[in-house]
């Protein structure tokens, strides 16, 4: 993942855990230069009914 900073853009490895087949948490975040950022953002994936291809609409 890449942050918006001034200067080159560093990476930044996100560490966390899959929780079942639709979610999954971010617990932590260590920057090149080994900070770590303890975290807890969870993702969920949402299931659309068709699959989207290149002629799709976008999706709210």
């Amino acid at each position: 993942m890449w942050y918006p900073q001034d200067g080159p853009k560093p990476t930044i490895v996100m560490k966390g855990e899959i929780l079942n087949d639709t979610t999954f948490v971010i617990l932590k975040s260590i920057s090149k230069e080994g900070k770590i950022k303890l975290k807890n953002e969870v993702y969920h994936f949402k299931k659309f009914k068709h699959k989207l291809d290149s002629v799709s609409k976008f999706i709210k």
